[in-house]
Order: structure tokens, then sequence, then C-alpha cells
């Protein structure tokens, strides 16, 4: 649930980072980065491959697969 268990820490553009109030509706425009806070419940390994889905209110998808540090 966004703002509960995942928010946007900040949003950087070009050089600059902007800080993102928790839980605030944020738009992340093309050329812009998210950084994201998530609360995950139990661990995860190191290596692990992390799988982040968002969806919009209007079915819009994107998926983001990286490594846990």
């Amino acid at each position: 649930s966004y703002g509960t268990s995942w928010y946007v820490e900040a949003l950087v553009v070009g050089g600059s980072t902007y800080p993102v109030t928790p839980g605030a509706a944020v738009e992340v425009k093309p050329g812009a980065t998210a950084r994201v806070v998530a609360t995950v419940g139990g661990g995860i390994a190191p290596g692990s491959t992390v799988i982040l889905v968002l969806v919009d209110r209007w079915g819009s998808r994107v998926e983001y697969v990286f490594a846990a540090t």
C-alpha cells in the first residue's frame, strides 16, 4: 500500500534531488528517477533477485528487476 509499506523518498532530475513527503502523490516524468523506500517482510538474502512492479489506477504497469544488496 503506497504511503504505508512503500513510498517515494525523492525525485532526481538531472543533477538535482528533490525530497518527497512520504505518501505524497508523485508524478515521475521522463528523464526523472524516483528513489523508493520499501518495507519488506522477512529478510532478503544479498544477491537475491527482487522484482518491483508498480501499477497505477488506470492499469499502466512498469516492472523493475534488480539484485538485493
